[in-house]
């Protein structure tokens, strides 16, 4: 078994592999200080695996925008599991071209989003990842990354604003019944939640219209995909788990 590991700035997200099909997946705050041995614990605890000599993992793919957190996954995996990780980065053959300026500035969950998009869905496409920012991963007509756009997280952009207007305050991420909210509760509910709705769709059209197109295949992740589903029109697909299979489809290739 593979076991893929996705460290993001708000929440770690892993899963099972047994070749493409997948067998488990957690999901845990990525603030919370853990030691390796009781991460390892964690970790096989959510997967509903016995101790880690019989766990049946072979290997352990890894990508991480949080540098501060790498080690300690390196070490969980090393010392709790016995497996010394593979870590997707901007260096990782993926099979595309990484169309960046600086390419050591792309996250490596964004190759992997691309990757997974490319393989999955097709060329040209879109990943829209929801979380803690709102990213934009574009693969073109010659299924190279070509960039995008990073705009701040629906929720991030909330928070700040509970935080600098001395009379609002947090609220449920939801869709509203109405546009028109009544009380300051649903009027903030309406603008964040088709405030975003309209953003993304409108990113969307953007984006194929760069690359000369009248609408292009989109495809929806992160944390906060799933509250918009079915309301995002430029969007045709939502896929929970598109950026661990982007890294389990690198590690295969590099391995």
């Amino acid at each position: 078994m593979l076991l893929v590991i996705d460290i993001g700035n708000s929440f770690t997200k892993g899963a099972l592999f047994v070749e493409d099909e997948m067998k488990g997946f957690f999901s845990i705050p990525s603030a919370v200080p853990h030691d390796p041995d009781a991460l390892g614990s964690l970790i096989a605890d959510k997967l509903g695996l016995g101790p880690a000599e019989e766990s049946g993992i072979k290997s352990i793919a890894f990508c991480s925008v949080v540098p501060q957190l790498s080690p300690l996954y390196y070490e969980t995996a090393f010392d709790f599991f016995g497996i010394e990780p593979w870590q997707l980065d901007y260096k990782t053959d993926i099979g595309m071209k990484n169309l960046y300026i600086r390419p050591e500035q792309t996250g490596p969950d964004r190759l992997a989003n691309a990757l997974a998009a490319k393989t999955i869905y097709g060329a040209p496409s879109v990943v829209v990842d929801m979380g803690t920012a709102t990213k934009f991963d574009v693969v073109n007509g010659n299924g190279d990354f070509a960039g995008g756009a990073i705009a701040p997280g629906i929720m991030s952009a909330a928070q700040d604003m509970f935080k600098k207007a001395a009379r609002l305050y947090p609220v449920e991420l939801k869709k509203p019944e109405k546009p028109i909210g009544d009380d300051t509760t649903t009027a903030m509910q309406s603008g964040i939640f088709w405030g975003a709705v309209g953003a993304v769709d409108f990113m969307i059209e953007k984006i194929a219209a760069e690359l000369g197109l009248t609408e292009i295949e989109a495809v929806a992740t992160g944390g906060l995909a799933k509250i918009f589903r079915g309301h995002l029109r430029n969007v045709s697909d939502f896929d929970d788990y598109l950026t661990l299979q982007g890294i389990r489809l690198a590690f295969e290739r590099n391995n």
